[in-house]
């Protein structure tokens, strides 16, 4: 009876083992046309409901339950793709995306919208009333996103057009970060500008 007991216990073990075991994948994104990095490309798992984003590199680190699992691989500018996760340090390349957008002509005689001629004579003629300076007073918020390369004057020369990763050596004097900003802008007549920083974040 205790070899039993002792059987089953090993046996629990090794399921609980099985269905807990994950795989952690490593990999890069990269522009098939140019090898460059997509940088902050979005890596999504459909089956666990969740994901990750590359850094200003294009590296990323994702835990699957299995090796051979789907992901989907994303970015702004790029066609999406389907990538099967395999062990190893991986580079997906993506491929440019095209975004063909169909010309609008707009018709005196336009069956769609007949007033589309007159709505735009109006807001010519008003341009100046619709001024937002022509108003007493206003106030906005804005967000704006860049990506900096800082490289050392002395060694420019010998860095250049080169790309680094994210285990830079530090004699190259080369580095990449994302700097994010919020801004609180406000206006009042006459011609008084405003503009004042709220927010500020910096990443790599």
């Amino acid at each position: 009876m205790q070899i039993k007991r002792v059987t089953v216990f090993i046996l629990l073990v090794v399921i609980s083992f099985t269905s807990t075991a994950q795989e952690t994948i490593k990999g890069r994104v990269l522009d098939r046309n140019t090898r460059k990095p997509v940088s902050f490309a979005s890596i999504v798992s459909p089956s666990q409901n969740r994901g990750t984003t590359a850094n200003v590199d294009g590296n990323f680190s994702f835990t699957v339950k299995s090796l051979g699992e789907k992901l989907n691989i994303s970015s702004i500018g790029y066609e999406k793709r389907v990538w099967t996760s395999t062990a190893g340090n991986n580079e997906i390349l993506l491929e440019p995306g095209t975004a063909n957008m169909q010309a609008i002509v707009i018709k005196p005689n336009d069956e769609q919208d007949p007033r589309a001629l007159e709505i735009i004579r109006k807001t010519i003629a008003n341009k100046k009333n619709n001024d937002p300076e022509e108003l007493t007073s206003f106030s906005y918020t804005s967000y704006s996103k860049g990506l900096g390369d800082t490289l050392r004057k002395d060694i420019a020369k010998r860095s250049k057009n080169t790309i680094v990763g994210s285990n830079v050596d530090k004699d190259t004097g080369r580095y990449q970060f994302l700097v994010e900003s919020v801004f609180e802008h406000k206006y009042k007549k006459p011609g008084l500008h405003s503009n004042r920083m709220t927010a500020q974040r910096v990443s790599g």
